[in-house]
């Protein structure tokens, strides 16, 4: 069966109307699929009539599976993020099999299990990522350090990765960042950075407003949107774990916490110290 991934990351998305969620998705999915180049898409799609968007799904009559790869519906506005996963779910309901569905992200996690729709786990089944050992850690840095490997003689990377992995103890997302920022460090300096260095990097990732690709000042305003920096203040103190403690399951689908034997704790002590920042502040 041919598989067409459509790709929506709705971060440059400004909508306010179903509508318009719905509209940018269609425009994905002919552009995503070449049978249907040309395919004409409503001006608007309106809910419970021969307008809406899942009419519109069932007349596509494709050869294949659309597989959709839905991003950052954080940052829809509220009324449209909401009447959008009403919709999606919908579109399940109604029984439309050439459409699968992924959500990628730790809003997307956490506003799930506070929808006031039906519970999207009855329908969906969860991933969550591991942290990378040690030695993942070391081949995705070898890897992205592939264009400058004639700079990085003997152990160094094996060094450069224990360093960072004592930062962010796997943490995928803060390792790339520190894989980027060793990438340039060592295209300007013509070197590996030292683990003096590395920490430095480190110290401006906490301190900065905006971080690495903003990633620090969304997380903060996520934790301040849903309520959760106490949660955090209770995080440092190692709760103990409880599957049944809602802020800390909450802090976890954010990426923020971790069980840590018979505790919660940080998922990185980089991520403690931004924590400590956030809350002395």
């Amino acid at each position: 069966t041919q598989i067409y991934p459509c790709w929506v990351d709705f971060q440059s998305v400004q909508a306010k109307r179903l509508s318009d969620p719905c509209r940018v998705i269609a425009s994905r999915i002919v552009r995503s699929v070449p049978e249907l180049a040309g395919r004409e898409i409503p001006s608007t799609f309106v809910d419970g009539d021969a307008d809406s968007f899942e009419d519109w799904l069932n007349k596509l009559r494709i050869e294949g599976r659309i597989v959709l790869l839905l991003e950052e519906l954080g940052m829809l506005g509220a009324e449209a993020r909401w009447e959008l996963l009403r919709r999606l779910r919908a579109v399940y309901c109604a029984g439309i099999t050439m459409l699968g569905l992924v959500l990628f992200g730790g809003i997307e996690l956490l506003l799930e299990d506070s929808s006031s729709v039906s519970p999207w786990h009855n329908v969906f089944n969860k991933i969550v990522l591991s942290d990378l050992t040690p030695r993942a850690t070391e081949a995705l840095l070898a890897t992205g350090l592939d264009t400058v490997k004639e700079l990085i003689a003997g152990d160094e990377l094996n060094r450069t990765a224990q360093t960072i992995y004592g930062l962010v103890e796997g943490h995928p997302y803060l390792t790339q960042c520190f894989g980027k920022l060793v990438l340039g460090y060592m295209i300007r300096e013509g070197r590996v950075p030292t683990a003096d260095e590395i920490g430095n990097m480190a110290a401006w990732l906490v301190e900065s407003d905006c971080g690495h690709d903003g990633y620090f000042r969304y997380l903060h305003d996520a934790l301040h949107t849903y309520g959760l920096l106490e949660g955090c203040r209770r995080l440092i103190g190692r709760p103990l774990y409880s599957e049944h403690d809602s802020q800390m399951l909450r802090l976890r689908a954010l990426g923020v916490a971790k069980q840590h034997g018979t505790v919660w704790a940080p998922r990185a002590p980089l991520m403690e110290g931004k924590i400590s920042n956030w809350l002395n502040h």
